[in-house]
């Protein structure tokens, strides 16, 4: 998943780089362009750390519900013996 988001990220940079020229193109002037693959960045560094903190939650939900499987499942087993 992490690595989907970086592939993500790069395609977006490559693509507003070239846009970045098209703009200094038209404006004469880098600060819009500058602005505009800034923002990408950042972006991409937000995108990527929900990504980790997405995956940090679900592994850690998958953990408590085997854990809560393998309780239910030791409690029916404990019951058939008695």
């Amino acid at each position: 998943m992490l690595f989907e988001f970086e592939t993500v990220c790069v395609v977006l940079q490559k693509c507003f780089l070239s846009l970045a020229g098209f703009i200094y193109d038209s404006t004469n002037n880098y600060s819009i362009p500058f602005y505009v693959c800034g923002a990408v960045e950042v972006l991409g560094g937000i995108l990527v750390i929900v990504a980790v903190i997405l995956k940090q939650i679900s592994k850690s939900s998958m953990q408590s519900m085997m854990e809560n499987h393998m309780i239910a499942v030791d409690n029916h087993q404990t019951s058939k013996l008695h």
